[in-house]
């Protein structure tokens, strides 16, 4: 006797890319965000050779089924809510990432800003050495983000619907981009470093 199973999956999908249908976000594969960036962005994030960059986005031929090799962890979020109020100050807050010798990266949310939760803001500052990168990231719940260089001035690469490269140009203070709903962003800074302050219509 053969038994088959099937698995149904049920979502609210409106708002994705193609209303209606369900918008995928995969970090490997055919399709998967790695696919839209250079080597040089993707060795950079993860803090390996080129070859093994390559390798990384090249070796899953999968789309929907990605599997990984035992012992391979992926990175995990970190977080510090410590401010409440009507008034914050993002650059006197404490980051909620930082790297020594690379940068840091401030959020402030609804979480610890409540008043953004009325609004549906919420804002991030990124401060990078020189030559260091903001690692490739993007939002999942439709939200745009504005960005606004203050300082300094590096290179940015985006990776569209698909895992195709979207964008891949240089930016310098007092230029503002703007990156569309599920596309995923990340930035290299040059000589000088870089500073960006952003604003997303989402206030997580």
């Amino acid at each position: 006797m053969v038994v088959q199973r099937r698995r149904l999956g049920r979502g609210h999908c409106l708002l994705g890319y193609t209303p209606g249908q369900f918008t995928y976000f995969f970090l490997a594969g055919t399709i998967g965000i790695l696919r839209g960036l250079s080597t040089e962005f993707v060795s950079r994030a993860y803090n390996i050779n080129e070859e093994e960059a390559h390798l990384l986005v090249n070796s899953q031929t999968g789309v929907l089924i990605v599997k990984l090799e035992e012992g391979i962890n992926m990175p995990q979020p970190c977080k510090d809510n410590t401010k409440e109020g009507l008034v914050a100050n993002i650059d006197e807050a404490v980051p909620d990432v930082a790297v020594k010798n690379d940068g840091l990266l401030s959020l402030i949310t609804s979480e610890n800003f409540p008043v953004l939760g009325q609004i549906g803001l919420s804002a991030s500052l990124a401060k990078l050495e020189a030559n260091a990168m903001l690692a490739p990231m993007y939002t999942a719940d439709s939200s745009v983000q504005m960005v606004y260089v203050s300082s300094g001035s590096g290179r940015v690469q985006m990776v569209g619907f698909n895992g195709q490269n979207a964008l891949d140009t240089k930016v310098q203070a007092g230029k503002l981009f703007v990156v569309p709903k599920f596309v995923t962003v990340s930035v290299i800074a040059e000589g000088e470093g870089m500073e960006c302050f952003s604003i997303l219509t989402s206030s997580k």
